[in-house]
């Protein structure tokens, strides 16, 4: 899949919070998490198929997540969960 990372998003008058929080000042905010890219089209698909189909219920976590979260628990802080 070929995404396109040389449109770059001007979101200084957006709801981002990487970019309304210098507001009005000359920094250019450079975070790790926060791209200023638009998302790939197989997550805005994803997404758009979620909406489409109108229910917003709870999910069913995998077993496996709980079984790596009980594991991370207990060897980073030596918890029994």
């Amino acid at each position: 899949m070929v995404f396109n990372f040389d449109e770059c998003i001007d979101q200084r008058h957006s709801d981002s919070y990487k970019w309304q929080k210098y507001a009005g000042r000359d920094i250019i905010p450079l975070w790790v998490a926060a791209t200023d890219f638009r998302s790939p089209p197989c997550i805005i698909e994803a997404l758009h198929d979620r909406v489409d189909h109108g229910i917003f219920s709870y999910g069913a976590p995998p077993t496996a997540l709980s079984d790596i979260f009980i594991e991370r628990m207990r060897e980073r802080y030596q918890w029994d969960v």
